[in-house]
């Protein structure tokens, strides 16, 4: 029986906006309703971020021999990892769903970048070699799972008997999953010029996980989702934040969240609200806490409770940002 997000003999193919421009092979955007059909319909996924990794690729990919390395740890459909192969970087990309992962080795072979990429089928956490189940967690979204120690069962269905009574979409299983660090993956990669991650609410295991490799800074950027909610309260959250700040992370952009139209991709980034709180050498002391409880409190640049940063080891093409009171900070630009 084929899949109902992949059936057989059919693709689904999208071009990106992006420059250079790539092709990439997506799920059935029709049921993938948010990545892959963000990306059929617009040709972008996450224009704030997107500025991000061009940005930082253009500047960095180009410069290396043999392609700066870059670490995508949840890639879904490839579609940042797409964007850094295409301007030179080398890439290892974490992805634990088969079908997914195979897509994305797919489009790197149709764009003629194969050769830089490198993926796991891991679930990246805070240990090794232990065996967890995949679970939905995200409806629309085929990326949207996490992880859980026993089989995720279906939910019950519906009064009508058409489908699931809660609001999980599928793309999901209890399929079993094998742990790694990335401590462990990465221990002779060297320099990291990116790491993106977006592992619907595993970062602060994955992150605990590269304790050695944040420690020695060998991870220069890291953009990562927030998300208070899915890591299980405020205290964590702070908890994670704090812990980047004590590895060297002082220059911190909130990316806000744009609808993927050509125009909003074109736009400049908003000012950072981060900056005001986190300022190079002039950190302002709690920072860690007030932006974590804020974001808890929908008091994100969204307002939906969670929120995706930048976080560097050194200034970027920075602009001066005064606040009323403040004085002058710097904060990072694009």
């Amino acid at each position: 029986m084929s899949s109902p997000i992949m059936p057989a003999h059919e693709e689904f193919v999208a071009r990106s906006v992006t420059t250079p421009s790539f092709e990439l092979l997506t799920l059935n955007p029709s049921v993938d309703t948010m990545i892959s059909a963000s990306v059929t319909r617009t040709g972008l996924w996450q224009p704030s971020i997107t500025r991000v990794v061009q940005a930082l690729a253009s500047r960095h990919c180009n410069q290396t021999d043999g392609g700066a390395l870059a670490v995508d740890v949840g890639t879904n459909i490839g579609y940042e990892t797409l964007m850094l192969l295409m301007h030179g970087c080398r890439v290892i990309g974490f992805e634990m769903q088969d079908e997914i992962s195979a897509l994305v080795q797919q489009s790197a072979a149709r764009n003629g970048v194969a050769s830089r990429l490198r993926m796991l089928k891991r679930a990246v956490t805070d240990h090794d070699d232990d065996v967890l189940h995949r679970s939905v967690v995200t409806r629309g979204n085929f990326g949207g799972v996490g992880l859980l120690r026993t089989p995720w069962r279906p939910p019950p269905k519906s009064e009508s008997g058409r489908g699931p009574a809660s609001g999980h979409g599928g793309g999901g299983s209890g399929c079993a999953v094998q742990t790694t660090t990335l401590d462990r993956e990465l221990r002779h990669a060297g320099e990291i010029t990116l790491m993106k991650m977006d592992i619907q609410g595993s970062e602060p295991a994955a992150l605990r996980g590269a304790t050695n490799l944040l420690r020695r800074g060998r991870v220069r950027n890291l953009i990562l989702e927030l998300d208070p909610q899915s890591f299980g309260g405020v205290t964590p959250a702070v908890s994670l934040l704090r812990n980047l700040s004590s590895f060297g992370f002082h220059y911190v952009t909130e990316l806000p969240y744009l609808q993927s139209t050509l125009d909003e991709f074109r736009r400049p980034l908003a000012a950072p609200s981060v900056c005001p709180l986190v300022a190079g050498p002039h950190d302002k002391p709690g920072w860690e806490a007030t932006f974590g409880e804020a974001v808890a409190a929908h008091r994100d640049r969204r307002g939906v409770g969670f929120t995706d940063l930048w976080l560097s080891l050194e200034p970027q093409p920075i602009t001066r940002a005064a606040r009323a009171g403040a004085g002058t900070r710097w904060c990072t630009s694009v």
